[in-house]
């Protein structure tokens, strides 16, 4: 465990190591998001650097406490911006009560938060970027307001949920059989190929983490600067279960295959070799159906689902050299 833990400081200290600016802004704060009170983290070394605003996935889970290492020298380039949806973490309270909380009011959230931050920091558009399923949210969003953003990044992207099932299946039953044990391989040969895979395969085989563990990744978030307290393993069981429950039906509806396959403003995907939560065949078949003024496929060969932890220095150079130049 010792050596766990030493590894793992000094990942953060050579991520950290690579800031060579302070931050000015560095901000956990509350504003009124459509009559409801949600959470912003905000970090920036310069205030007036273009804004970038995280979508978290899940749904229902905060990529706050993860900001610390997956923005670590990010903050030099951009005003980076968490936001815990509603439902989601610090702003789980925001779903109450629980009717409220839906794909439709997700994208209208999305919207007055872009709306405050270009207000906030004199912006006339903000860069947008979404994990998993705050993939989902920022291409509906796109697709809502394309003349809000310069470009969207769809990390670990969904397309959608009935192609992502099926991928994950085949990987399953074809790509790693031998590793099976009888149990889930006899399992699995009853479902539907299309049918949710739960992700307790997706762990057991090596789909959801690769570069580190999930003791790791629990010591990134237990270490982080903000509020670690709160985002206790029972508020993200909450978030999950509500944001799962109210949003699922019109999850599975949403097909980007149907719904978006013009897309008004650069477009990137950052994908994971190993990642089997929200997996690549799915965004390659939609990525050849893709009309947009540019698009770009960036892999990484190190991750599976979390790269913005796993290889965290190429992830944010990559932000930076494709968004910015």
């Amino acid at each position: 465990m010792k050596q766990l833990v030493l590894s793992l400081a000094v990942m953060v200290m050579c991520v950290n190591d690579v800031a060579s600016k302070p931050l000015q802004i560095d901000t956990l704060q509350a504003i009124d998001v459509n009559g409801s009170q949600q959470w912003l983290l905000i970090r920036a070394s310069d205030p007036s650097n273009p804004v970038l605003l995280y979508l978290h996935g899940g749904p229902g889970h905060s990529l706050i406490p993860c900001a610390h290492v997956a923005s670590s020298f990010l903050t030099d380039r951009f005003t980076v911006v968490y936001w815990d949806q509603r439902g989601a973490g610090l702003s789980f309270a925001a779903a109450d009560p629980p009717e409220t909380l839906s794909v439709r009011q997700l994208v209208l959230d999305t919207l007055s938060v872009t709306k405050y931050l270009e207000t906030r920091f004199n912006q006339k558009k903000i860069y947008l970027l979404g994990h998993s399923w705050g993939s989902t949210l920022g291409s509906v969003v796109v697709q809502k307001s394309p003349l809000d953003f310069y470009a969207y990044v769809g990390v670990g992207q969904v397309v959608s949920e009935k192609s992502m099932n099926h991928a994950r299946y085949e990987w399953l039953t074809q790509k790693i059989p031998s590793l099976l044990s009888t149990k889930d391989s006899n399992d699995l040969k009853r479902m539907d190929p299309y049918a949710p895979v739960s992700i307790q395969y997706v762990w057991r085989y090596g789909g959801v983490l690769h570069n580190i563990t999930s003791e790791q990744l629990g010591q990134i978030m237990s270490s982080s600067p903000y509020s670690p307290e709160k985002y206790t393993a029972e508020l993200y069981d909450k978030g999950a279960e509500l944001s799962q429950r109210m949003l699922e039906k019109e999850m599975n509806a949403i097909d980007l295959f149907k719904q978006a396959i013009e897309v008004p403003i650069p477009i990137y995907f950052f994908l994971g070799r190993y990642d089997y939560v929200t997996p690549s065949a799915p965004v390659l078949e939609y990525f050849k159906r893709l009309h947009a003024p540019h698009k770009e496929i960036i892999w990484f060969e190190q991750s599976g689902h979390h790269m913005d932890v796993e290889e965290p220095e190429k992830f944010q150079q990559e932000l930076i050299n494709k968004l910015l130049g």
